[in-house]
């Protein structure tokens, strides 16, 4: 009677099965904003500009986005570029993130460079550096 019990017991362990496949994103990359910001209470005080790009066959590209915060007490953002080649992919190691002030209602920039002339696109990332927004 053991014997004809264990069958069962062992069909729940069943240790062949695949494991999950990735899922595709519905999003494509395309669609991705250029200048993202990660904290959603920080994205209704931030106000970018027209960003400012400069490359040339042998200046690597560097960019400036102007920002300004839209309300009346100072804050800490960090931020981060990241360059792409003309084939979506990484240029050089990821850029540290950056800390930087921004006073009320006053115009600053954010800026970033490539490390070298194969950068054909960009991106921004922001972030808050403190919790309390």
């Amino acid at each position: 009677a053991i014997f004809a019990l264990a069958p069962a017991v062992f069909v729940g362990c069943d240790k062949n099965k695949a494991p999950f496949g990735g899922r595709n994103d519905p999003v494509i990359q395309e669609n991705f904003p250029r200048i993202s910001v990660e904290d959603k209470p920080l994205y209704k005080y931030l106000a970018f500009s027209s960003p400012n790009v400069q490359s040339g066959p042998e200046q690597p590209m560097s960019v400036l986005v102007p920002v300004r915060l839209m309300q009346d007490d100072e804050i800490h953002v960090q931020y981060r570029f990241e360059f792409f080649d003309r084939n979506g992919r990484p240029v050089g190691n990821t850029m540290a993130w950056r800390y930087l002030r921004m006073p009320p209602r006053t115009p600053v920039n954010m800026e970033g460079a490539a490390v070298d002339t194969n950068a054909a696109d960009w991106k921004l990332i922001v972030r808050s550096s403190r919790s309390d927004l």
